[in-house]
Protein backbone atom coordinates (compact mmCIF):
# COMPACT_ATOMS: atom_id res chain seq x y z
CA UNK A 1 0.00 0.00 0.00
CA UNK A 2 1.37 3.40 -0.92
CA UNK A 3 1.70 6.59 1.44
CA UNK A 4 -1.19 7.73 -0.49
CA UNK A 5 -3.39 5.13 -0.40
CA UNK A 6 -2.67 4.67 3.39
CA UNK A 7 -3.92 8.51 4.35
CA UNK A 8 -6.78 7.73 2.26
CA UNK A 9 -7.77 4.83 4.34
CA UNK A 10 -7.10 6.49 7.10
CA UNK A 11 -9.81 8.79 6.35
CA UNK A 12 -12.33 6.81 4.76
CA UNK A 13 -11.79 4.54 8.18
CA UNK A 14 -13.02 7.65 10.17
CA UNK A 15 -15.89 9.03 7.03
CA UNK A 16 -16.95 5.70 5.89
CA UNK A 17 -20.14 7.48 4.56
CA UNK A 18 -17.40 8.53 1.67
CA UNK A 19 -16.36 5.29 0.63
CA UNK A 20 -18.85 5.14 -2.26
CA UNK A 21 -17.23 8.43 -3.65
CA UNK A 22 -13.39 7.29 -3.30
CA UNK A 23 -13.10 5.33 -6.48
CA UNK A 24 -14.52 8.07 -8.88
CA UNK A 25 -11.18 9.91 -9.17
CA UNK A 26 -7.74 8.33 -9.92
CA UNK A 27 -5.70 8.23 -6.58
CA UNK A 28 -1.99 7.75 -8.57
CA UNK A 29 -3.03 10.28 -11.18
CA UNK A 30 -3.72 12.89 -8.30
CA UNK A 31 -0.62 12.22 -6.44
CA UNK A 32 1.86 12.58 -9.63
CA UNK A 33 -0.05 16.13 -10.00
CA UNK A 34 1.91 17.20 -7.56
CA UNK A 35 5.10 16.17 -7.84
CA UNK A 36 6.80 18.67 -9.31
CA UNK A 37 5.27 21.38 -5.91
CA UNK A 38 5.07 19.82 -3.15
CA UNK A 39 7.32 17.56 -0.84
CA UNK A 40 4.27 15.48 -0.19
CA UNK A 41 2.52 15.05 -3.26
CA UNK A 42 0.89 11.80 -1.90
CA UNK A 43 -0.99 13.81 0.76
CA UNK A 44 -2.15 16.59 -1.19
CA UNK A 45 -3.39 13.75 -3.24
CA UNK A 46 -5.01 12.43 -0.99
CA UNK A 47 -6.60 15.23 -0.33
CA UNK A 48 -8.07 16.04 -3.34
CA UNK A 49 -10.07 13.26 -3.67
CA UNK A 50 -11.32 13.57 0.32
CA UNK A 51 -12.43 16.97 -1.31
CA UNK A 52 -14.56 15.68 -4.00
CA UNK A 53 -16.28 13.08 -1.66
CA UNK A 54 -17.23 15.98 1.00
CA UNK A 55 -18.50 18.18 -1.80
CA UNK A 56 -20.94 15.33 -2.95
CA UNK A 57 -21.95 14.80 0.42
CA UNK A 58 -22.78 18.42 1.20
CA UNK A 59 -24.78 18.57 -1.87
CA UNK A 60 -26.72 16.12 -1.88
CA UNK A 61 -27.49 17.12 1.74
CA UNK A 62 -28.09 20.45 1.02
CA UNK A 63 -30.54 19.54 -1.91
CA UNK A 64 -32.65 17.64 0.41
CA UNK A 65 -32.77 20.45 2.90
CA UNK A 66 -33.60 22.36 0.08
CA UNK A 67 -36.33 19.89 -0.90
CA UNK A 68 -37.85 19.22 2.94
CA UNK A 69 -38.01 23.41 3.07
CA UNK A 70 -40.16 24.12 -0.01
CA UNK A 71 -42.42 21.02 0.77
CA UNK A 72 -42.93 23.20 3.92
CA UNK A 73 -43.48 25.93 2.36
CA UNK A 74 -46.35 24.24 -0.07
CA UNK A 75 -44.03 24.05 -3.08
CA UNK A 76 -45.43 21.50 -5.86
CA UNK A 77 -42.73 19.00 -6.19
CA UNK A 78 -42.70 17.03 -9.67
CA UNK A 79 -44.19 13.53 -10.51
CA UNK A 80 -46.93 14.62 -7.77
CA UNK A 81 -44.44 14.45 -5.15
CA UNK A 82 -42.43 11.06 -5.89
CA UNK A 83 -39.46 12.53 -6.53
CA UNK A 84 -36.60 9.78 -5.45
CA UNK A 85 -35.80 9.13 -8.66
CA UNK A 86 -35.53 12.06 -10.26
CA UNK A 87 -33.11 13.52 -7.00
CA UNK A 88 -30.95 9.84 -7.69
CA UNK A 89 -30.46 11.11 -11.11
CA UNK A 90 -29.54 14.63 -10.49
CA UNK A 91 -27.13 13.16 -7.90
CA UNK A 92 -25.60 10.60 -10.25
CA UNK A 93 -25.08 13.39 -12.92
CA UNK A 94 -23.51 15.69 -10.01
CA UNK A 95 -21.12 13.03 -9.33
CA UNK A 96 -20.26 12.20 -12.70
CA UNK A 97 -20.07 15.80 -13.78
CA UNK A 98 -17.99 17.22 -10.66
CA UNK A 99 -15.57 14.21 -10.95
CA UNK A 100 -14.83 15.53 -14.41
CA UNK A 101 -14.00 18.92 -13.45
CA UNK A 102 -11.83 17.72 -10.62
CA UNK A 103 -10.12 15.85 -13.23
CA UNK A 104 -9.57 18.67 -15.48
CA UNK A 105 -8.08 20.42 -12.82
CA UNK A 106 -5.67 17.53 -11.86
CA UNK A 107 -4.39 17.88 -15.25
CA UNK A 108 -3.79 21.56 -15.03
CA UNK A 109 -2.03 21.24 -11.79
CA UNK A 110 0.03 18.35 -13.40
CA UNK A 111 1.66 21.42 -15.56
CA UNK A 112 2.21 23.11 -12.81
CA UNK A 113 6.16 23.33 -10.58
CA UNK A 114 7.69 24.42 -7.17
CA UNK A 115 11.35 26.35 -7.46
CA UNK A 116 11.30 24.95 -4.00
CA UNK A 117 11.02 21.47 -5.04
CA UNK A 118 12.47 21.92 -8.64
CA UNK A 119 15.33 24.54 -7.75
CA UNK A 120 15.69 27.50 -9.07
CA UNK A 121 17.99 27.40 -12.00
CA UNK A 122 16.74 28.36 -15.33
CA UNK A 123 13.22 28.06 -13.86
CA UNK A 124 10.36 29.47 -16.00
CA UNK A 125 8.77 31.85 -13.65
CA UNK A 126 6.42 33.30 -16.12
CA UNK A 127 5.08 29.96 -17.87
CA UNK A 128 4.50 28.81 -14.75
CA UNK A 129 2.50 31.33 -12.85
CA UNK A 130 -0.01 31.37 -16.27
CA UNK A 131 -0.05 27.87 -15.63
CA UNK A 132 -0.66 28.23 -11.84
CA UNK A 133 -3.59 30.55 -12.45
CA UNK A 134 -5.17 28.14 -14.87
CA UNK A 135 -5.28 25.27 -12.47
CA UNK A 136 -6.42 28.03 -9.74
CA UNK A 137 -9.02 29.08 -12.39
CA UNK A 138 -9.95 25.25 -12.85
CA UNK A 139 -10.16 24.92 -9.34
CA UNK A 140 -13.14 27.72 -8.94
CA UNK A 141 -14.77 26.71 -12.06
CA UNK A 142 -15.62 23.52 -9.31
CA UNK A 143 -17.32 25.76 -7.12
CA UNK A 144 -19.02 27.63 -9.60
CA UNK A 145 -20.51 23.29 -11.58
CA UNK A 146 -21.69 22.78 -8.18
CA UNK A 147 -23.82 26.07 -8.14
CA UNK A 148 -25.38 25.68 -11.38
CA UNK A 149 -25.83 22.07 -10.83
CA UNK A 150 -27.69 22.77 -7.59
CA UNK A 151 -29.96 25.31 -9.52
CA UNK A 152 -30.66 22.99 -12.32
CA UNK A 153 -31.48 19.89 -10.09
CA UNK A 154 -33.85 22.45 -7.94
CA UNK A 155 -35.28 23.65 -10.93
CA UNK A 156 -36.24 19.84 -12.10
CA UNK A 157 -37.33 18.83 -8.66
CA UNK A 158 -39.36 21.77 -8.21
CA UNK A 159 -40.81 23.16 -11.23
CA UNK A 160 -43.01 25.92 -9.66
CA UNK A 161 -40.15 27.03 -7.51
CA UNK A 162 -39.36 26.45 -3.81
CA UNK A 163 -42.30 28.12 -2.38
CA UNK A 164 -41.34 31.54 -1.27
CA UNK A 165 -42.57 33.40 -3.59
CA UNK A 166 -45.31 32.77 -6.38
CA UNK A 167 -44.98 32.29 -9.95
CA UNK A 168 -47.92 33.50 -12.12
CA UNK A 169 -46.61 30.45 -14.52
CA UNK A 170 -46.61 27.63 -11.77
CA UNK A 171 -49.63 25.34 -12.03
CA UNK A 172 -51.35 26.49 -8.63
CA UNK A 173 -50.88 30.03 -8.46
CA UNK A 174 -54.14 30.59 -8.04
CA UNK A 175 -54.59 28.44 -5.33
CA UNK A 176 -51.27 29.30 -3.79
CA UNK A 177 -52.45 32.89 -4.00
CA UNK A 178 -55.63 32.25 -2.28
CA UNK A 179 -53.92 30.54 0.23
CA UNK A 180 -51.81 33.03 0.85
CA UNK A 181 -54.62 35.48 1.01
CA UNK A 182 -56.22 33.63 3.90
CA UNK A 183 -53.09 33.43 5.92
CA UNK A 184 -52.55 37.05 5.91
CA UNK A 185 -55.81 37.65 6.61
CA UNK A 186 -55.85 35.28 9.59
CA UNK A 187 -52.99 36.74 10.86
CA UNK A 188 -54.03 40.69 10.73
CA UNK A 189 -56.88 39.48 12.86
CA UNK A 190 -54.76 37.84 15.59
CA UNK A 191 -52.96 41.01 15.44
CA UNK A 192 -55.89 43.21 16.00
CA UNK A 193 -57.12 41.07 19.31
CA UNK A 194 -53.95 40.89 20.31
CA UNK A 195 -53.53 44.49 20.49
CA UNK A 196 -57.21 44.78 21.98
CA UNK A 197 -56.16 41.96 24.62
CA UNK A 198 -52.78 44.41 25.96
CA UNK A 199 -54.78 47.19 25.79
CA UNK A 200 -56.45 45.89 28.97
CA UNK A 201 -53.64 46.12 30.85
CA UNK A 202 -51.69 49.05 28.85
CA UNK A 203 -54.31 51.64 27.88
CA UNK A 204 -52.22 53.73 25.11
CA UNK A 205 -49.05 51.51 25.49
CA UNK A 206 -49.05 52.76 29.48
CA UNK A 207 -49.64 50.30 32.34
CA UNK A 208 -53.03 51.53 33.92
CA UNK A 209 -53.11 52.86 36.90
CA UNK A 210 -53.64 50.49 39.83
CA UNK A 211 -52.55 47.61 37.70
CA UNK A 212 -49.83 45.00 39.58
CA UNK A 213 -47.77 42.28 38.48
CA UNK A 214 -49.79 39.98 39.11
CA UNK A 215 -52.44 41.63 36.16
CA UNK A 216 -49.26 41.09 33.50
CA UNK A 217 -48.65 37.72 34.75
CA UNK A 218 -52.42 36.80 33.84
CA UNK A 219 -51.97 39.00 30.35
CA UNK A 220 -49.32 36.87 29.75
CA UNK A 221 -50.80 33.34 30.46
CA UNK A 222 -54.22 34.99 28.93
CA UNK A 223 -51.73 35.64 25.54
CA UNK A 224 -50.57 32.36 26.30
CA UNK A 225 -53.62 30.17 26.18
CA UNK A 226 -55.39 31.96 23.73
CA UNK A 227 -53.28 32.65 21.54
CA UNK A 228 -51.21 29.26 21.27
CA UNK A 229 -47.46 31.52 22.15
CA UNK A 230 -44.87 30.12 24.15
CA UNK A 231 -43.91 32.01 27.12
CA UNK A 232 -40.80 33.94 25.45
CA UNK A 233 -43.19 34.74 22.53
CA UNK A 234 -45.68 36.53 24.78
CA UNK A 235 -43.14 38.44 27.16
CA UNK A 236 -41.81 40.12 23.77
CA UNK A 237 -44.86 41.48 23.19
CA UNK A 238 -45.08 43.78 26.21
CA UNK A 239 -41.88 44.77 26.04
CA UNK A 240 -42.01 49.04 25.50
CA UNK A 241 -41.29 50.49 22.00
CA UNK A 242 -37.76 51.87 21.32
CA UNK A 243 -38.92 54.74 20.47
CA UNK A 244 -41.94 55.73 22.82
CA UNK A 245 -41.68 53.34 25.44
CA UNK A 246 -44.84 52.38 24.81
CA UNK A 247 -45.93 48.95 25.32
CA UNK A 248 -48.18 48.17 22.00
CA UNK A 249 -47.52 45.13 20.32
CA UNK A 250 -48.22 45.59 16.44
CA UNK A 251 -48.43 49.17 15.91
CA UNK A 252 -50.49 50.98 13.26
CA UNK A 253 -47.98 51.16 10.56
CA UNK A 254 -47.84 47.56 10.68
CA UNK A 255 -50.90 46.68 10.61
CA UNK A 256 -51.41 49.18 7.78
CA UNK A 257 -48.68 47.98 5.49
CA UNK A 258 -49.85 44.37 6.14
CA UNK A 259 -53.52 45.19 4.88
CA UNK A 260 -51.74 46.75 1.89
CA UNK A 261 -49.91 43.43 1.65
CA UNK A 262 -53.14 41.80 1.55
CA UNK A 263 -54.61 44.31 -1.41
CA UNK A 264 -51.39 43.95 -3.49
CA UNK A 265 -51.98 39.71 -3.16
CA UNK A 266 -55.58 40.26 -3.94
CA UNK A 267 -54.97 42.14 -7.19
CA UNK A 268 -52.16 39.49 -8.03
CA UNK A 269 -55.26 36.88 -7.61
CA UNK A 270 -57.49 39.16 -9.81
CA UNK A 271 -55.10 39.06 -12.47
CA UNK A 272 -54.02 35.50 -12.23
CA UNK A 273 -57.69 34.75 -12.87
CA UNK A 274 -57.29 36.55 -15.77
CA UNK A 275 -54.42 34.84 -16.71
CA UNK A 276 -55.66 31.61 -16.33
CA UNK A 277 -59.15 32.52 -18.25
CA UNK A 278 -56.31 33.21 -21.09
CA UNK A 279 -54.61 30.03 -20.93
CA UNK A 280 -57.75 28.30 -21.59
CA UNK A 281 -59.83 30.39 -23.68
CA UNK A 282 -56.74 30.80 -26.50
CA UNK A 283 -55.00 28.42 -28.72
CA UNK A 284 -51.66 30.16 -28.33
CA UNK A 285 -48.97 28.51 -31.35
CA UNK A 286 -48.22 27.90 -34.50
CA UNK A 287 -46.00 27.19 -37.33
CA UNK A 288 -45.18 30.08 -39.11
CA UNK A 289 -44.34 29.78 -42.79
CA UNK A 290 -40.50 30.31 -42.92
CA UNK A 291 -40.77 27.14 -40.44
CA UNK A 292 -40.29 29.07 -36.77
CA UNK A 293 -42.89 27.38 -34.28
CA UNK A 294 -43.79 29.03 -31.38
CA UNK A 295 -46.14 27.43 -28.45
CA UNK A 296 -47.16 27.49 -24.61
CA UNK A 297 -45.65 25.00 -23.51
CA UNK A 298 -47.08 23.08 -20.50
CA UNK A 299 -45.08 24.84 -17.29
CA UNK A 300 -46.82 28.03 -19.59
CA UNK A 301 -43.49 29.58 -21.03
CA UNK A 302 -43.82 31.40 -24.27
CA UNK A 303 -41.64 29.25 -26.61
CA UNK A 304 -39.70 30.26 -30.08
CA UNK A 305 -38.42 27.17 -32.17
CA UNK A 306 -35.94 28.62 -35.04
CA UNK A 307 -34.07 25.84 -36.16
CA UNK A 308 -31.74 27.93 -36.69
CA UNK A 309 -29.50 30.52 -35.67
CA UNK A 310 -31.68 33.90 -35.82
CA UNK A 311 -29.38 37.26 -36.96
CA UNK A 312 -28.01 39.53 -34.16
CA UNK A 313 -30.56 42.12 -34.71
CA UNK A 314 -33.54 39.41 -34.21
CA UNK A 315 -31.47 38.19 -31.12
CA UNK A 316 -30.99 42.12 -29.76
CA UNK A 317 -35.16 42.31 -30.18
CA UNK A 318 -35.97 39.14 -28.43
CA UNK A 319 -33.32 40.50 -25.64
CA UNK A 320 -34.87 43.33 -25.75
CA UNK A 321 -38.47 41.46 -24.75
CA UNK A 322 -37.19 39.44 -22.13
CA UNK A 323 -36.36 36.30 -24.11
CA UNK A 324 -33.58 34.09 -23.34
CA UNK A 325 -31.77 31.24 -25.13
CA UNK A 326 -32.17 27.55 -23.57
CA UNK A 327 -30.11 25.34 -25.01
CA UNK A 328 -32.24 22.81 -22.63
CA UNK A 329 -35.67 23.40 -24.53
CA UNK A 330 -33.31 22.40 -28.07
CA UNK A 331 -31.67 25.64 -28.41
CA UNK A 332 -35.30 27.92 -28.46
CA UNK A 333 -35.67 31.08 -26.81
CA UNK A 334 -38.19 31.96 -23.85
CA UNK A 335 -40.01 33.57 -21.83
CA UNK A 336 -42.48 33.51 -18.92
CA UNK A 337 -46.56 33.95 -20.01
CA UNK A 338 -48.02 36.63 -18.62
CA UNK A 339 -50.40 39.12 -20.40
CA UNK A 340 -47.80 41.46 -20.85
CA UNK A 341 -45.31 39.04 -22.20
CA UNK A 342 -48.13 37.95 -25.06
CA UNK A 343 -47.99 41.41 -25.82
CA UNK A 344 -44.81 42.07 -26.14
CA UNK A 345 -44.57 38.73 -28.41
CA UNK A 346 -47.56 39.77 -30.64
CA UNK A 347 -46.82 43.69 -31.10
CA UNK A 348 -42.13 43.50 -31.17
CA UNK A 349 -41.40 39.78 -31.63
CA UNK A 350 -43.88 38.02 -33.99
CA UNK A 351 -44.08 40.97 -36.57
CA UNK A 352 -40.36 40.19 -36.89
CA UNK A 353 -40.11 36.58 -37.03
CA UNK A 354 -42.31 36.15 -39.50
CA UNK A 355 -40.16 38.06 -41.75
CA UNK A 356 -37.21 35.72 -41.33
CA UNK A 357 -35.55 33.40 -43.65
CA UNK A 358 -33.09 30.95 -42.48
Amino acid sequence: MTTAQSILTAYLLEHPQHNQFAAAINLELAERAFHAQSFNPERRGAMVILDYAQRCERFLSDLEAKILAAKSNGAKLVNDGDYKNFLEEQFTDFQTIIAHCFTDYIHAESSCMSSMVTGPARFPVEKNRKRMNSAHNKYEAISAKEKSLMKRALKIILPDGDGMTIKSDAGNAREQLESKIEALKKEQVQRKAINAMVRTVYPKGCLKSGATESDITQLIEKLILTFDLDETAAKNLLKPDRSYGRVIPYADFTLRNRNQEIKRYESRLVEQKRLDEERSSCEFGATLENGVKYELSEDNKIVIHFGFKPDDETRKILKANAFKFSRYRDSAWVRKHTLNAQYAFEKSVLPIIKELTE
